[in-house]
């Protein structure tokens, strides 16, 4: 009996130190994710991040392309002919280049910007 009385004191003095306290905790993560793929005949960036970050990826999108054809709300698009198009909404990020419809030189545009998406995205705000 007296092994059950103290086994169940045990139990209750570990519940009550252990035990989470009522307050709680908000924890803010940051996700970021970057998909670079190339092909023979198309190029394609898909980045998905933190909606804060979109503004620095519209400088960056302007510093190389210059302004965006289209403009909507929080959502930019550049875009020439069936060559290439950019979309940036508010957390990501589409590049679409079809190689086989453009320059040398514009192919080499976006292949920098490709490698430039991740540590704009990684810097902080």
């Amino acid at each position: 009996m007296k092994k059950i009385i103290i086994s169940g004191a045990a139990v209750l003095l570990n519940v009550s130190v252990f035990a989470q306290s009522p307050k709680a905790h908000r924890t803010t993560t940051e996700s970021t994710s970057v998909s670079v793929s190339s092909s023979d005949h198309d190029y394609s960036v898909v980045a998905n991040f933190d909606a804060p970050k979109a503004d620095k990826l519209k400088k960056l999108l302007i510093q190389r392309l210059g302004n965006p054809n289209k403009t909507r709300e929080n959502n930019y698009e550049w875009s020439l002919n069936n060559s290439y198009t950019v979309t940036l909404k508010s957390g990501k990020l589409i590049i679409d280049l079809n190689k086989d419809k453009t320059t040398a030189e514009i192919i080499k545009t976006f292949e920098r910007l490709g490698r430039d998406v991740q540590p704009a995205l990684e810097s902080k705000i």
